[in-house]
């Protein structure tokens, strides 16, 4: 994974590969594999969003909040938290890592329908290499939003009082 990901950021434009970051998944995850480290070695410090375990909700809410895209390598909360902020976010897996249900596979293949989810990281670079300047065009589109919509309502269904439901 750390070979494809790094092969996808050197297939960014160079504008696009200049603002890159990467955070990784917990830092307990990243001490056996350095990808901090590594990816630092590779792309300069400034590339690592440094993880903390010091309010690593909060300052995952900032990175979101200070992206002009988000790319994700686990269908997880990470994707989650980022569809649910309405950034535009990409979600790049190899699906036969993961297993995945009839209703979630269907729902992956309508995200891969708009873009929004690739098993391949080089289309996964070429898209967003062809859509850096115009990222909104895409992401707004009522297609984009509506498989964005699709996939919150079936797992990620956060509701305006949620407090309440899940207090009761």
């Amino acid at each position: 994974l750390f070979h494809e990901l790094t092969q996808f950021t050197n297939n960014l434009n160079s504008e696009i590969r200049s603002k890159i970051k990467l955070r990784t998944k917990t830092h307990l995850f990243n001490k056996g594999y350095n990808y901090e480290r590594r990816f630092s070695e590779m792309f300069g410090e400034k590339s690592v969003d440094k993880y903390s375990l010091k309010n690593s909700f909060g300052s995952f809410i900032n990175t979101l909040t200070n992206s002009k895209l988000v790319v994700v390598t686990y269908p997880q909360s990470a994707f989650s938290e980022a569809m649910y902020t309405n950034i535009p976010t990409i979600l790049i897996i190899k699906k036969n890592h993961w297993y995945f249900s009839r209703p979630a596979f269907q729902i992956l293949n309508v995200l891969k329908e708009n873009k929004i989810a690739f098993d391949d990281f080089d289309e996964a670079a070429t898209h967003i290499n062809n859509n850096w300047k115009e990222l909104d065009l895409w992401w707004k589109s009522e297609n984009v939003q509506l498989a964005r919509k699709k996939f919150l309502k079936n797992f990620f269904n956060v509701k305006s009082n949620w407090y309440s439901e899940w207090s009761d």
